[in-house]
């Protein structure tokens, strides 16, 4: 009975957060997914969404499905100047090294119109965060805001002064992680688990926002490219 009602609280957090992003993105006609893996955001809209992956096997998957990628580094883009009225990019900064994603962002404003949207999903600094070999750096979101929106650094040239923050979602540790990591022995825990009550709990805090107690682990920041305004 209790896994039955799991079920009908059973989430998908990345498919969650592609449909966010899109949410944002449906005045967007052309939308670039910068490391598009196999195309999981791409086919929500695959009409309106170019890939862009350097991986020949995600290549070949995404295109096998019939979406419309491109092979090539998002810190030297294959696009034209201002080819994007949309980019989304989904856990693929914290892949790059400080000076790649300095690279990276130059070509996201590069290719992207005014008035376009950029969204940037990533994890942050947490407890496995280094288990994935291929993880170089977590950046917090300010550091995307500082070098977007003109604010003064030391270590990088200032990229843009012309983009806004619309909003930043903030990602958490789904409770049955949480607690199994921090209390994995307790015997309550472990009832709770194995019953199901744990992922039931979760799924009702998750859609209703009240897993605000939970770790933060992630986020996504929507920023608005607005009309030049540097001098």
């Amino acid at each position: 009975m209790v896994r039955r009602i799991a079920q009908l609280f059973k989430y998908d957090q990345k498919s969650d957060w592609d449909k966010k992003a899109l949410s944002y993105m449906k005045n967007c006609a052309n939308i670039l997914d910068a490391g598009c893996g196999v195309g999981r955001f791409i086919s929500h809209d695959p009409a309106r969404i170019t890939g862009l992956e350097n991986n020949p096997a995600n290549i070949e998957a995404a295109a096998g499905r019939g979406f419309k990628v491109k092979q090539g580094n998002i810190p030297s883009m294959p696009f034209e100047n201002e080819s994007f009225d949309g980019i989304y990019s989904s856990h693929v900064i914290e892949h790059l090294t400080p000076e790649d994603l300095h690279l990276t962002l130059r070509e996201f404003d590069r290719v992207l119109k005014e008035g376009g949207l950029l969204i940037i999903a990533t994890p942050l600094l947490w407890k496995h965060f280094y288990s994935d070999l291929t993880h170089i750096k977590p950046y917090n979101p300010a550091v995307l805001v500082h070098y977007l929106s003109g604010e003064t650094q030391r270590t990088q040239q200032v990229i843009s002064t012309d983009y806004d923050v619309l909003d930043l979602f903030w990602r958490r540790t789904p409770l049955p992680k949480m607690l199994s990591e921090d209390y994995g022995k307790n015997i309550f825990v472990r009832f709770l688990r194995i019953k199901g009550i744990l992922f039931v709990i979760d799924g009702i805090l998750y859609k209703t926002g009240l897993n605000f107690f939970t770790p933060k682990n992630g986020y996504m920041l929507v920023l608005r490219k607005e009309k030049k305004r540097s001098a």
